[in-house]
């Protein structure tokens, strides 16, 4: 597929439309049945201002300027769902990815861990673009649960440039789990 387009799926009727990037701001119409198309779109917080910026989905790639103070958005990539790590892949998944990050460390026996798995994927995909979740489990990786003085499950803490910057304990709702979240996004 071209690279300057992007599909966009009608709502009302499911047909695929290809676009050019540049007509997502014009309101593009269905090519079958006419109606309005709603490209999907992200807020991306501007690192200098704090200012909240809906960027279309398609363009998150294309270097945006925020609306406020037209410094140059930092998108981070995003990820619409839970990422598996592991003691190898933790630093690479977590510590260094450019964003924050919120790592739940769980047990695969532990009742309230599996209560959290369907929130987490949840909250994946509704702060993609500006949060990465992962996920550690302590039994097969023992030294990042060490590292983080992780006793008992389930833990989130939340990483911003390799640092820890929140920690929460205990199986939250996803309205506390978010409270919890909204200073530091």
């Amino acid at each position: 597929m071209d690279p300057e387009k992007t599909i966009v799926r009608c709502s009302d009727c499911g047909t695929n439309n290809r676009l050019p990037k540049e007509k997502l701001k014009d309101k593009p119409l269905c090519g079958k049945c006419g109606s309005t198309l709603h490209p999907e779109t992200v807020i991306v917080k501007c690192s200098e201002c704090g200012a909240k910026n809906r960027v279309f989905k398609a363009l998150l790639k294309d270097q945006g300027k925020c609306g406020k103070c037209h410094a140059a958005l930092k998108t981070i990539p995003f990820y619409d769902y839970v990422v598996e790590t592991t003691d190898k892949t933790f630093d690479t998944e977590a510590l260094s990815f450019p964003g924050p990050v919120l790592t739940e460390f769980y047990s695969d026996n532990c009742g309230y861990c599996h209560m959290l798995t369907p929130i987490l994927q949840q909250l994946a995909k509704e702060y993609m673009g500006r949060l990465k979740i992962t996920k550690l489990n302590i039994d097969r990786n023992p030294m990042a649960a060490s590292k983080y003085q992780i006793t008992s499950t389930p833990v989130m803490i939340l990483f911003n440039d390799g640092k820890e910057i929140h920690k929460m304990m205990g199986a939250l709702q996803k309205g506390e789990i978010e409270n919890h979240l909204r200073p530091f996004l």
